[in-house]
């Protein structure tokens, strides 16, 4: 390659490197709210269904756990799952509220906008605009409105399901294993940890396979990865039902 040729070759652009390229703050929330998803969905589902099993198989077990949970390095890996579900929990509030048009408006943009002279063109498009709803159409795999749906219709279940335990835990001053076995046992609270488990693992299934679609080219390799994952949830669904219909009174 002579002088000249390599004066005008342009630099390859960046694509991977987080660390060169300088995300604005939604953009982390972005990756991170994907990280912890993906975190859930390998590591935290599994541990919660043993510790489930665990703390429900005998007053021994209960005990054996609560002394596991005890450890400092399980308390480390538990605060790291609380870490995820409550990054996931936040960054999907936000998102919801996205939906609905609200905190979407930058500080001061009323005043830009009064600043623009008369008759000058905008800058961007407008929200509702055809070209500003094609882009979002057009971008990443989050595209179909039943999905769309039914990713923040589990995700509602999902946090009462958790405001209730927290509610139970608080009225009771916490678990034994008596009113841990009672409430399992409890044909009310086994149907609401069953529909807990099902907007779980379907929620788990449209992250996942979002993230394969907007990170996995080959189309080979994505269908790959999407029916393992999705042979993973429904191994966790037979876990769940194994565990909860597995209960006596």
């Amino acid at each position: 390659m002579s002088a000249i040729e390599r004066s005008v070759v342009k630099p390859r652009p960046v694509y991977l490197n987080l660390v060169r390229i300088r995300l604005p703050l939604p953009g982390i929330v972005s990756i991170l709210h994907r990280i912890s998803g993906a975190v859930l969905f390998l590591f935290a589902i599994p541990v919660l269904l043993a510790g489930v099993g665990m703390s429900l198989a005998s007053a021994e077990s209960f005990a054996a756990l609560k002394s596991l949970v005890a450890h400092p390095l399980a308390k480390l890996l538990l605060l790291g799952f609380a870490w995820a579900y409550l990054h996931h929990f936040c960054a999907g509030i936000r998102y919801l509220l996205l939906d609905l048009h609200k905190g979407i408006e930058l500080a001061g943009g009323a005043a830009v906008e009064r600043r623009r002279p008369r008759g000058e063109p905008r800058a961007h498009a407008d929200r509702g605009s055809p070209a500003m709803v094609t882009r979002r159409q057009a971008v990443g795999a989050h595209y179909g409105l039943k999905d769309w749906l039914l990713q923040r219709v589990t995700a509602v279940l999902m946090a009462l399901y958790t405001l209730l335990l927290l509610a139970i835990a608080l009225w009771n001053g916490g678990f034994d294993y008596d009113l841990w076995k009672a409430l399992f046992a409890h044909a009310a609270f086994k149907l609401a940890t069953f529909l807990f488990m099902v907007s779980l693992l379907y929620h788990a299934w449209i992250g996942v396979r979002d993230i394969f679609m907007d990170y996995v080219k080959p189309v080979g390799v994505r269908l790959t990865l999407q029916v393992a994952a999705a042979a993973v949830l429904v191994a966790y669904l037979g876990w769940t039902i194994q565990l909860l219909w597995g209960i006596k009174a």
